[in-house]
Parts: C-alpha cells; sequence; structure tokens
C-alpha cells in the first residue's frame, strides 16, 4: 500500500527510541493493527513535508481463511499516522476493495 503524507509542521520521522511517528494499517475484516515507524528524516527538509510511504501489508493479511483454495475475500482497510508529539492524523478508509487471494 501506497500513501501519500503531508504535514506542515514536518514532525515527522525518528529523533531517538522515544520520539518516532509511525504510520498505522487496519484490516477491518480482522481487526489486525500493525505499525511502521518512519526512518530517519533528518537529513531532509520538513516544513510541508510531502512524500509517499510505502507499507508491507503481510501482518495485517494473515489469519483468515476458510482452509478451502483458492480463498478469496475483499478486505477493506484503516490507515492513519502519528507524528512525534502522539497527535493522530485523520483516519483514512480505503474506498478502493482489496481483493484478497490464498492460493494452494
Amino acid at each position: 500500500m501506497i500513501l501519500q503524507v503531508t504535514d506542515a509542521e514536518g514532525d515527522l520521522g525518528k529523533i531517538s527510541s522515544t520520539e518516532i511517528s509511525k504510520a498505522y494499517v487496519k484490516n477491518t475484516l480482522t481487526n489486525k493493527l500493525d505499525s511502521f515507524d518512519f526512518p530517519d528524516l533528518s537529513s531532509i527538509s520538513k516544513s510541508n513535508f510531502k512524500a509517499n510511504v510505502e507499507i508491507g501489508l503481510k501482518k495485517v493479511m494473515s489469519g483468515r481463511s476458510t482452509g478451502i483454495r483458492p480463498y478469496q475475500d475483499i478486505i477493506h482497510f484503516e490507515v492513519y499516522v502519528t507524528d512525534f508529539a502522539k497527535n493522530k492524523s485523520n483516519v483514512i478508509l480505503t474506498d478502493q476493495d482489496f481483493i484478497y487471494y490464498t492460493l494452494p
């Protein structure tokens, strides 16, 4: 999944082990939630920060199957970001259906 993230203050990234901004993804079908730390962005100009963030979905995709293969399901996600101050961004609900396949 690729997100476009913008932040006027630019308080995203990683400063220390306690000051890390994160992206969160929740699979609304299974309620599995996973978080991803932003990397150190100190070398990037942060005023009016804008970037694309690519997120792997393997952890939030596991755990749903009928045991019958091939298996297919439609999945939606909730996505949001937190900054250094733990402020939560708007929550995005995917409007596009992701089709999940489990093959033999």
